[in-house]
């Protein structure tokens, strides 16, 4: 699966969003969770305020059996 983090000029939060899911709507709502936790908990570095960016980062998750 892909989630994207996106920076736009005038929101105080990035964007996170499913790029490409996983087929389990279970994990794919857990990868967001995990991603929307990360981005709560760093401060946006200074130098990227005001400014368009995205980054996309695929994420494994693997269930026992398969």
């Amino acid at each position: 699966m892909e989630v994207a983090v996106t920076l736009l000029p005038g929101l105080a939060v990035p964007r996170v969003g499913l790029r490409r899911g996983c087929g389990h709507e279970l994990l794919d709502e857990q990868a967001l969770e995990i991603v929307r936790g990360a981005v709560a908990a760093v401060p946006l570095p200074e130098a990227l305020r005001g400014r368009s960016a995205s980054v996309r980062l695929p994420i494994e998750f693997s269930l026992a059996g398969e």
